[in-house]
């Protein structure tokens, strides 16, 4: 689902209503849009960096159920990046 101008509008209105970080991220899922889709409107509203929005959202109760997933993906995708990086002499490290 795409980040539209509504759904950043929408998330303007609930924050100056008093809704938190937690409850904007919790609707935000609900609503279908993905954890990278989620950071994209925080760092639009200016909640944070990419770098602190990420945490937030990765860390989200709203988003449990899908750590250890996204956990493994990291790992697996860090130990490929130096692997890669060890196969290569000619690589900076």
């Amino acid at each position: 689902m795409p980040v539209t101008a509504e759904i950043i509008e929408d998330c303007r209105r609930r924050f100056s209503a008093g809704e938190t970080n937690e409850d904007i991220i919790a609707h935000l899922r609900k609503c279908g849009l993905s954890k990278v889709e989620t950071i994209k409107v925080f760092v639009d509203l200016n909640r944070g960096s990419p770098i602190e929005a990420k945490r937030l959202i990765h860390l989200s109760p709203a988003w449990t159920d899908m750590y250890q997933r996204d956990e493994k993906l990291h790992d697996s995708a860090e130990r490929l990046a130096r692997d890669e990086a060890g196969q290569n002499p000619t690589s900076e490290r």
